[in-house]
């Protein structure tokens, strides 16, 4: 469920979908959760306390993802507020076997 679109880049999407993707969701269309970095999009955990900074680079999970799916980023969604603070253990590892590959 995308609560919000918290910033896009339809362009770049655009720009992307003209070289071909592969994986198993090659070309398909996505927004990345507001606690990962993706390159030249701020990341603001769903604060507005954070400074808006856009990533120099990708998470290594993004990377990951996207490497395994071949998903295009439209842009980020929005999370609860500083949400990533909450959780007691970070995975920062996509499992290939979690996707059935």
């Amino acid at each position: 469920m995308i609560m919000k679109i918290v910033y896009d880049d339809f362009p770049a999407a655009k720009e992307n979908s003209k070289t071909k993707q592969t994986g198993i969701f090659a070309g398909v269309p996505t927004f990345i959760k507001d606690l990962n970095d993706v390159k030249g999009m701020p990341t603001l955990k769903g604060s507005s306390a954070y400074k808006i900074v856009e990533a120099k680079k990708n998470d290594k999970i993004v990377d990951q993802f996207l490497a395994i799916t071949g998903s295009i980023i439209l842009g980020k969604s929005s999370t609860l507020n500083l949400v990533y603070c909450l959780v007691a253990k970070h995975y920062n590892t996509v499992k290939p076997e979690i996707l059935g590959i």
